[in-house]
């Protein structure tokens, strides 16, 4: 429950729940004027693959 996932913490996207920090880091990164992090780097952040973190960071960034 996205409630639940709230009060701990945590913020959910699609089917992913992201700590707070988490997202506030990414979506930072994913914002600033240079050149947007590494896939790579970025599943590395989420814990999710290097395939899924586009897809996560974009459902992150249209919230």
């Amino acid at each position: 429950h996205p409630k639940a996932y709230a009060a701990m913490g945590y913020l959910v996207f699609g089917d992913r729940a992201i700590r707070a920090d988490v997202v506030e880091r990414v979506h930072r990164a994913l914002s600033a004027p240079d050149e947007a992090p590494h896939p790579g780097k970025l599943a590395s952040w989420l814990g999710c693959s290097a395939r899924e973190a586009p897809r996560i960071a974009e459902a992150l960034l249209s919230a």
